[in-house]
Order: structure tokens, then sequence, then C-alpha cells
């Protein structure tokens, strides 16, 4: 005994010996594992913003001046990408932007330096050159990147023919890097203001409650009708809207809702040094180097279905990084004029149909050229250079001439795809409303079929009660002597009285089975208007929530009401797909029982009072005793009553397939009042989109006209000037001449 309790403690302490060795060996596997996943993190680095507060409040007089903004910023970055962080950070989270520039007739903003850090607002073309200032001072390759943004009226395909935006371009570590600080500042959204909201919610409530179960509770029938005694506890759906909501509604289906462009001045880094392919989906430049992609024409940007995919999601999860470009590093090699010249080539090469940057570009070497010819004293480069000026301002007018010209096409491209969308969605729900009417007709014929077994049962009802009194009225006939009986006869009686008894018990199996078959099918009947409904709401459901996605401005050819009338058009042919077998089949087959049942009720009632005026002619003839006659006439009294009692508990039964098959109809109403009221809403997108299309044509129509008054009045000061130096040689070699003679 003593041997066995050594080697059990010798056991135990080498087994917890080897549970601890085990532990620590994967304690020591663990932390190798963390510590190789350290150095990988440390290896893998991701590029983030990464900003102090100190580099977001900048004092007042600091931020006044460029030149001591840039300093402040900088002071004691080291790196590149430190100083352009905090440069980023400043303008991002300080400067706003100017809305009330861009909804502005003209649409000009503050694009010079002075005034936009004085007053703190600017458009992309003022935050684009904040930032190319603001780098320049700090040693930082930046380069201001023109070309086309997506916006809300854009749709995949569309033909873009005006550059509406700028954004920058950095090169940081010999990489080049794309990102938009205007949409870094924190990009407008689209909500109701809060009387709307209210209202809408308001109209939500009293549209949402508007159905309760209502339940049928025990009943007793009749203490005489023994064998069914209650009806069973079921429940219907019935519309339960009070005086109030009826009001509310009234009241607030037609009103209009107001939105507001409410904006949150928070920085959004998911457009800091963006993932070039991921910022091509919604930026493409004039020069398409600047993409810093494989897409080389304007066709590849509208064409791109990635548009269509875009979510939030986009750009929260990209990864950044930076490429080498040759092109972007010989660009910055250039002077100013071969700059111009290299954008307006690239961008006619790229897209004949956009005329504003060719503009830019004709205007900016006119520029150049007449301010290059005050620094020539040579009399043939001057006038050649300033014939130059002139040359590239007439082709500036003339461009801008034609401009007119592709803004009306733009213009016109936008209505007619509105007109179009509307169109669309209208025919779309005309065809739905059809539906809905056609589905209302059957649903009221199914109703009157319901009405019309209500009204056998009605009939039934009172024949059983006047065969009754009948049965009551038959009378007990006593065995009458010296009756001539002939054996024909009583032959003739009994096998008439046997064959009508036969029958009776047929008609009696029969009668429960199509009994049974009827209370069976009405409960088939209510139990697939049930699921009908909830098939119905799925149908048009949907188009609550595609009313409220149009409130905002979207339409049929955007993602999130593109899926929901997928959803509709899947649900409607589900729901379609065996209506006609579930629910209006069954109910004309549910009629065709309850007349044959009714029928064959009344034959065997008729079949039974015959037999009983024969059994009683063999009472009389002595050939059947009186007893048996009285119980065949309490069998008909307790078959009468039994009939009766089922049929008495009928009508509450169909009072519930009532019931369903109105809170059906009024399904159907309520889709229908759906998809009018989506049909208004599109009207009120279609007016709004239309609204903003002739609000666009006029800004870059005055934008043309004052860049025609511009260029016109740089036409003439060249002009002059020609005129004058002109005019001056020729007044020199007068004098040369006059010296000479």
């Amino acid at each position: 005994m003593v041997y066995v309790q050594i080697f059990w403690g010798f056991n135990r302490f080498f087994e917890k010996r080897l549970f601890i060795t085990s532990c620590l060996k994967y304690l020591f596997i663990l932390f190798l594992y963390l510590a190789s996943s350290r150095v990988t993190s440390q290896t893998v680095s991701k590029i983030e913003l990464n900003y102090s507060k100190s580099d977001v409040r900048v004092p007042r007089v600091v931020a006044k001046t460029p030149v001591a903004l840039a300093a402040y910023l900088t002071k004691d970055k080291t790196t590149e990408k430190e100083k352009f962080d905090a440069i980023f950070a400043w303008v991002a989270s300080n400067i706003h932007y100017d809305w009330y520039a861009y909804f502005s007739s003209s649409g000009y903003g503050k694009s010079d330096i002075t005034n936009i850090l004085k007053h703190k607002y600017a458009i992309c073309l003022g935050y684009s050159n904040l930032m190319d200032t603001l780098c320049k001072l700090s040693a930082i390759e930046n380069v201001t990147v023109y070309g086309y943004a997506k916006d809300e009226l854009f749709d995949v395909n569309d033909s873009l023919y005006i550059d509406n935006h700028a954004w920058n371009a950095v090169k940081l570590d010999n990489k080049w890097f794309v990102y938009d600080v205007t949409w870094a500042s924190g990009r407008p959204t689209i909500s109701m203001t809060k009387w709307s909201k209210f209202k809408y919610d308001l109209y939500v409530r009293a549209f949402k409650k508007r159905t309760l179960q209502k339940q049928i509770c025990e009943k007793i029938i009749k203490t005489e009708c023994d064998t069914v005694a209650k009806i069973k506890r079921d429940t219907i759906l019935v519309e339960k809207r009070t005086f109030w909501n009826k009001v509310i509604l009234k009241m607030l289906s037609k009103t209009k809702y107001k939105f507001k462009r409410s904006i949150i001045h928070k920085i959004n880094s998911d457009y800091y040094l963006c993932d070039p392919d991921t910022f091509a989906i919604t930026h493409f430049p004039n020069d398409p180097a600047w993409a810093l992609t494989n897409k080389h024409h304007i066709r590849e940007f509208e064409c791109d279905s990635a548009f269509y995919h875009m979510n939030d999601s986009t750009y929260k999860h990209q990864e950044r990084y930076g490429r080498y470009c040759g092109d972007c590093d010989s660009y910055l090699s250039y002077n100013d004029l071969n700059k111009y010249i290299r954008l307006r080539d690239a961008s006619a090469l790229n897209n004949k149909r956009n005329l504003f940057i060719n503009v830019l570009c004709n205007y900016n070497i006119c520029s150049l050229k007449f301010n290059e010819s005050k620094n020539h004293e040579d009399s043939l480069t001057k006038v050649a250079l300033l014939d130059t000026a002139i040359f590239y301002n007439d082709v500036v007018k003339g461009n801008l001439r034609k401009s007119f010209s592709n803004i009306e096409i733009d213009c016109e491209l936008q209505r007619n795809k509105n007109r179009n969308k509307e169109k669309a969605l209208l025919d779309e729900n005309t065809i739905y409303r059809d539906f809905i009417n056609k589905h209302k007709h059957l649903i009221r014929t199914q109703h009157y079929s319901v009405k019309n077994i209500e009204r056998l049962f009605r009939n039934c009802s009172a024949q059983l009660k006047r065969q009754k009194n009948r049965i009551y009225n038959l009378e007990h006939k006593e065995a009458i002597k010296n009756v001539k009986n002939t054996e024909e006869k009583i032959r003739e009686l009994t096998t008439k009285t046997l064959a009508a008894d036969s029958t009776i018990v047929a008609f009696d199996s029969l009668i429960l089975d199509l009994r049974f078959q009827f209370n069976l099918m009405q409960m088939q009947v209510n139990k697939n208007i049930d699921y009908k409904i909830l098939q119905n709401d799925s149908v048009f459901g949907p188009f609550l929530t595609s009313t409220y996605l149009r409130m905002f401005g979207l339409d049929n050819y955007k993602k999130p009401i593109v899926l929901v009338r997928k959803d509709i058009n899947r649900n409607k042919w589900n729901y379609i797909k065996d209506l006609d077998e579930m629910i209006f089949n069954k109910v004309e087959q549910w009629e065709k029982l309850a007349i044959n049942l009714f029928d064959l009720i009344q034959k065997r009632n008729k079949l039974a009072e015959n037999n009983f005026k024969v059994k009683s002619e063999l009472v009389r003839r002595g050939k059947l005793e009186s007893s048996v006659l009285m119980q065949y006439k309490a069998n008909m009294l307790a078959k009468n009553k039994d009939d009766m009692c089922w049929i008495k508990s009928a009508p509450n039964n169909l009072y519930l397939t009532f019931g369903r098959f109105m809170f059906f109809l009024r399904k159907q109403e309520e889709a229908y009042f759906c998809i009018e009221r989506e049909n208004r809403m599109e009207g009120w997108r279609y007016i709004f989109t239309e609204k903003e299309i002739q609000r666009r044509k006029r800004k870059y129509r005055n934008i043309v006209i004052n860049n025609l008054r511009v260029a016109t009045k740089q036409g003439h000061i060249v002009n002059k000037e020609k005129r004058e130096f002109l005019k001056k040689l020729r007044k020199e070699r007068r004098e040369a001449a006059k010296k000479k003679q």
C-alpha cells in the first residue's frame, strides 16, 4: 500500500511538471507570434492622414498670409508627408465651400488666395489654388488638375460636354498621389427640414396604424343545437382608422416636403491620397496622364459601371498608394506656355466636345504672349507676339461662341433623359395600376361568390324550417282492419321504402363528406387569403421605400431605386404565380360544392318525406308497426336539427371570409394609393431636376457671356497696344526720314 501511494505521488508530480512545461511552450509560441506580427505591422505601413490640433487651429493673424501660414504649418515637420498632412488638414477643416457662389448665376467664386484666407470660403478651383500655393511655399510639388466629376445628375453612359471640377496631384517621396481637398472638407447631404420631417413621421404613423386583429369570441348558438354548441375562436384583420387618422391622411396626402442641404464641416479622409483606380471612378482629368491609371479617353470614364455599384464603403476600404508617372515628372519641367499647350492638346484629343478648357488655355496663352511682347523692343518680334496674342484671343471668342451650342446640347440631353425617366416610371406604374384594377375586379367577383354561398345558406335554412313544420304536421296513422292488401301492392311499397332507405343512407354519408370538404375548403380559402395578403404587402410595400427615396432626388437609374424595383417585379411574379389556383379557383370550387351540398340536402329531405308517406301506407295496411314510423319521424327531426345547427354556424364562418376579402380589397386600394403617391413624388423629382438643369444652363451661359466680355476687353487692350506701337513706330520712321532729308 505504501508503494502504491509513493507511485501515485510521483505520477501526480510528473503530470504537473508536464502540464507546466506544455503551458510554457504554448506561451513561448504565442510570444513569437505576437513579436512577428509586431514586426510585420512595422514593416507594412498604411498611408493615413496624421495631424494634430495645432495643425488645425492656427492663429488668425498667421492665417491671413500664405507665407506665414505655410511656415507655421510646416514648422518642426521633417518629411514631405508630415508637411502635406498639416496643410491638407488645415485647408479641409478651415476653408468652407462657397455654396452661394456655386448657385449664383455667374458661377464665379473666390480664387484669389488672399480673399480665400480672409473670408475662409472658396469653390473647387480656389481650394486647388490654395493647396498649390501652400505646397509650393513648403517645397512640395503640387499640381492643379482640371477635369470632370460625376454629380447627382450623372448616369452611366452619359455624355460629358463640360468639365466641372478641379482637384490636385501631389508628389511625395518620388510618387504621385491624387486627392480632392474640396470633397474632403465635407460633402453636402440632402435632408428634410424639421417641419417636413415632423409631417412625414406623422403621415407614416397615421398610415401604418391602419389595421388590427379583431377576435370572434366563442359564442353559444342555441341550446337545441347540442351537436355544435360553440363556434371556434378565430381572428380576422379589420381596418381601424380613427377619425383623426383619416383627417391627418387627407391633409398630408398631397403636402409638399421641403429639403435642405446640410454640410458637416468635418475632415473626410476618404479623398486624402486616394487609390488612383478608386479615385478614377468619380474623377477624370482633361489630361489623362493625371489620372495615374490606364484610362486614356473620356468614354472609358463615362461608361465605367463601377459608378453604378459605388457606395460609401468603396472609399472607406481603398488601399492608398502612389504611382510613378514619367509624363507627370516631365510636366514639372515645362514653362507656363508649354503647360497650357499640353493641357489644351490633351483635352482636345481626349474630348473635343469640351471647349471650356480650350478657352482657358488659349486665354492664358494670349496673356503670356501679350506680357512677353512688353519685354521686347524689336519691332518684328513685338508685332509678331501681339499678332499671336490677337490670334489666340480670336480663337477664344470663337470657341466661346461655339460653346453656346454645346451647352444647349448638354442641357437638351439631360432634359430628354429626365423626361424618359419620368415616362418610364409612369408607364411601368400604369401596368401596376391595371394589374391592381384587374385583381380588384376579381376579388369583388369572389366576394359576390361568397355572398351567393351565404344566400344559399339562407335559402336552405328557410327550407329546413318549412320542412320541420311539415314533419311536425305529419300524421301517425294506425293500422286499419279489413284493408284489402294484395301481394303486388305490398311488394311494391316494401321495395320503395327499402330503396329509399338505402338511398337516404348514401345521401347522408355523402352529405357528411361534402360538409367536411366544405369546411376544409373554407379553411384553405381563409389561409390562402391571409398568405396572399402578406405577399401583397411584399409586392407593394417597396413602393413606400421607392417613394421615400424619390424625395431625395433618386431616380430609376440609381442603384437603390433599381434594387427596390427589382424586388417589386420579383415579388409580383411570385404573387400572381398561384393566385388563381389558391383563391379564385378555390372559391369557384367552394361555391359549386355548396350548390351540390344544398341540392343534395334538398333531394334527401324530399325523398325522406316521400318515404315517410310510403311507410305510413304500410302502417295503415298493417305491414309495419307505428313505433317504427314514429322512430323514423324522430330521425327526420334529428337530421333536420343537425342540418340547422350546421347551417347556423356557417354564417359566422362566412363572416371571417367576408372580412378577409374586404381586407384584401383594401390592401389593393392602398397599393393603388401608394402607386399614385410615387407618381406624384416622381413628378416633384422631375420638376426639381428640370429646374436644376435650367439653372446650370443659365449658369454656364452666363459664364460664357462673362468670359466673352473679358476676352473682348483683353482683345481691345492688345489691339490698342498694337495700334499705339505701330503709330509710335510710324512716327519714329517719319522723324528719321525728316532727319535724313
